[in-house]
């Protein structure tokens, strides 16, 4: 019996939560959060004005000192996740499109220590920088300490660990120039 209300107390509590993320969400865009998505933190971030994304997607700006900062005509496609915690910063430039399942992640583990579980060993945070009239396909990575200039289109899939100049398609893993526009 203790467990039972134990458990409906947490659920409660989480379902709170969760409602209220929403509604400062609502209150600060005057849209309703599509379903599935986790926005974490709006304080760290800012939005500019007709800002859409699809279902499942999720923004963790967590910590103090971390931010999301997102263009005017930003779109993000079904179950993107843009995750700046551990004081790790994402800007994104007006106009740019984010397709489905895309990770942009300011932070990574660190690894330095084989003695030591790599959970244990912290984290690594950078900055991610994406520009103006970028078009990111499906299923791309995006990592830590990455600059993405003006009017760039990167390919579905790729892994973009370098930075990335204004005005070219870029694809692969990792990320390479394969055409200027």
């Amino acid at each position: 019996m203790i467990k039972t209300i134990k458990y409906l107390v947490i659920t409660s509590l989480k379902a709170l939560r969760v409602a209220n993320r929403r509604y400062k969400y609502y209150r600060k865009i005057e849209r309703t959060l599509p379903s599935g998505c986790d926005v974490d933190n709006l304080d760290n971030m800012t939005i500019g004005v007709n800002f859409s994304m699809g279902y499942d997607c999720k923004l963790y700006a967590h910590d103090m000192g971390s931010s999301i900062s997102i263009g005017d005509r930003v779109s993000l496609n079904d179950n993107v996740m843009i995750n700046a915690d551990n004081v790790g910063k994402i800007e994104i430039g007006d106009g740019t499109m984010i397709a489905s399942n895309t990770v942009l992640r300011a932070s990574n583990h660190v690894f330095s220590s084989k003695d030591a579980f790599f959970r244990d060993q912290g984290h690594s945070s950078g900055v991610i920088q994406i520009g103006k009239n970028v078009w990111i396909g499906s299923n791309v990575v995006i990592l830590p300490n990455v600059s993405i200039g003006d009017n760039v289109v990167i390919g579905a899939g790729s892994v973009v660990s370098k930075d990335i100049p204004n005005n070219v398609v870029a694809l692969g893993i990792p990320a390479k120039i394969i055409r200027k526009i």
